[in-house]
């Protein structure tokens, strides 16, 4: 009887999981921006579905973007200066525990993100239990142009 329980939560997050990669218009550079202005993108890659974990919560310069599908982005276009982006982690879909990273946005630049929320482990001897993890970071710019180019748009 407890297989049976363990095998059907294990089915239930993975089928939760395959509805969850991002399916908006792909990736495209903000072409022109005025110099009082900068644009952050904030991109989950495309990971496989093992060990993946739920959708975290971003938020940009203080705006709620909404949960980051795995091969996804979010951009927004902010003032020059100092920003902060924060990923929550999610469990059971609500956000709880928050990662952060400050960044710098230059005059009529692009500055990239990169977030991920990874099962970092599961164990079974208490029933079906697995840890999350958020990871974020900003990344150089070629770094991330080159990582966001075949993603789409987180909606």
């Amino acid at each position: 009887m407890r297989a049976l329980h363990v095998c059907l939560a294990v089915s239930l997050a993975f089928a939760l999981l395959l509805g969850c990669s991002a399916g908006g218009s792909t990736f495209h550079r903000e072409a022109r921006l005025s110099n009082d202005v900068g644009v952050i993108y904030v991109y989950r890659p495309l990971s496989s579905l093992i060990g993946r974990g739920e959708d975290p919560y971003v938020t940009i310069a203080g705006k709620q973007m909404g949960r980051l599908k795995a091969g996804g982005y979010f951009k927004l276009i902010v003032p020059i200066g100092e920003h902060k982006v924060t990923a929550n982690q999610s469990i059971f879909l609500l956000p709880t525990w928050p990662e952060s990273v400050e960044i710098g946005v230059a005059s009529a630049t692009s500055t990239y993100v990169k977030v991920d929320q990874r099962i970092t482990d599961v164990d079974f001897s208490t029933g079906a239990m697995a840890t999350q993890q958020v990871y974020i970071e900003e990344v150089p710019s070629p770094t991330g142009q080159n990582e966001i180019a075949a993603l789409r748009e987180s909606t």
